[in-house]
């Protein structure tokens, strides 16, 4: 998908009247297919106490994965049993994924406001981390947006989940250039360095140096200005699942 047809390359959130008629158009077209006896899968997440089983139409897991459409394929013992376990999963961070599977929404807003994201940046975080182990792009681009517009709820930066992102992502991955952003164009790095150096690992400094080279003098941190303008898509992942 090219840049200019991301559909949040705008950064800013659906309104509420048009994800209302969206998501009666996504009622009705489970309805058809309950109707239509689509087979379900059965996802069992997690482990013993706390393990559980959710029933997902096999059509909507692999048109958005390409792990759940490779392992639903074929021969293979969870196509032909319809069932598919991931005891290495939370059930938390599979919540989203089920709830997004079905509204392309992460959350549920407790106040009813959109912007009003209930996760913690560690979830969020988590989200974008099984997304990118399953192939899920869009999903990855959706725990982005998230991350951002939990961020502009009060600007505090999520210094303590550094590590965490640097542990369980790539060199190349917009996850952690999103953090890095924040870093040098948002928060200051001088400020989180003087609140947070305990929790910043040296592969995260150094990408904030190269950042902060790159820009080389046009530095302008801003409590907001630039996170309200910033184009999202840069952050997003393109690629089909």
């Amino acid at each position: 998908m090219a840049p200019s047809s991301c559909p949040f390359a705008s950064g800013h959130n659906i309104p509420s009247s048009s994800y209302d008629t969206f998501i009666k158009s996504l009622d009705s077209l489970l309805m058809v297919l309950r109707q239509a006896d689509e087979s379900q899968v059965k996802v069992i997440v997690g482990s013993q106490p706390n393990r559980k089983t959710y029933c997902i139409y096999r059509c909507l897991l692999c048109h958005d994965s390409s792990y759940f459409r490779k392992a639903l394929s074929g021969e293979s013992k969870e196509a032909h049993e319809r069932t598919i376990t991931l005891d290495q999963d939370s059930v938390e961070t599979f919540k989203a994924v089920h709830l997004w599977l079905h509204t392309r929404r992460i959350y549920q807003s407790e106040s009813g406001d959109p912007n009003a994201v209930p996760l913690q940046f560690e979830g969020l975080f988590k989200i974008y981390f099984f997304a990118d182990m399953k192939g899920m792009p869009a999903l990855k681009n959706a725990a982005v947006d998230a991350v951002f517009t939990k961020y502009l709820q009060n600007l505090e930066y999520p210094a303590r989940s550094v590590p965490l992102v640097y542990e369980n992502t790539s060199q190349d991955c917009t996850l952690r250039r999103v953090l890095v952003d924040l870093a040098v164009r948002n928060y200051g790095c001088q400020r989180l360095i003087q609140e947070h150096r305990t929790n910043l690992v040296n592969d995260f400094l150094v990408e904030c140096i190269m950042a902060m080279r790159a820009l080389r003098g046009r530095l302008d941190v801003q409590p907001k200005g630039w996170i309200e303008s910033v184009n999202r898509c840069q952050y997003h992942d393109h690629s089909d699942p």
